[in-house]
């Protein structure tokens, strides 16, 4: 038997069982992930813009903290943008959830981080092919 306490939140459960059963429901959990963006090793909380697109200036305290997790879900990062984040060895996540310029190239050069690299989410990238997917063999 699981605890109570390894189980998501009940929001989380909450908008899963709906999402499966309507479809504009899966608008209320991209919005969800909408706001989470960037989390520095040793930090517990995100920095996600406000509600106007604007970051606060309180991330540059942060400036030489390496990324643990980023998740640029739903935006249209592509092969280029990545080298903004090629330099973060310390990178253990990475949403790129709903990304419609994620492509095979994008996912041959994510071999940079094959040291750090745990978890990896690229669904609903509709660029994505099967070669891609073997560039992905790269990774630990």
């Amino acid at each position: 038997m699981s605890s109570s306490a390894s189980r998501p939140p009940l929001v989380s459960r909450l908008l899963l069982f709906l999402t499966q059963r309507f479809y504009d429901v899966e608008m209320l959990v991209s919005w969800k992930h909408h706001f989470k963006r960037n989390q520095f090793v040793g930090q517990s909380e995100w920095f996600h813009a406000d509600r106007r697109g604007k970051f606060s200036w309180g991330f540059l305290k942060f400036k030489n903290t390496p990324l643990e997790e980023v998740d640029i879900s739903r935006t249209l990062i592509n092969y280029t943008g990545l080298s903004n984040l090629v330099t973060q060895k310390q990178l253990r996540t990475l949403r790129l959830s709903g990304c419609p310029e994620i492509d095979d190239w994008f996912l041959a050069r994510l071999h940079v981080f094959q040291d750090s690299l745990e978890e990896l989410d690229i669904s609903d990238c509709p660029r994505i092919t099967i070669g891609g997917l073997a560039a992905l063999r790269n990774l630990k």
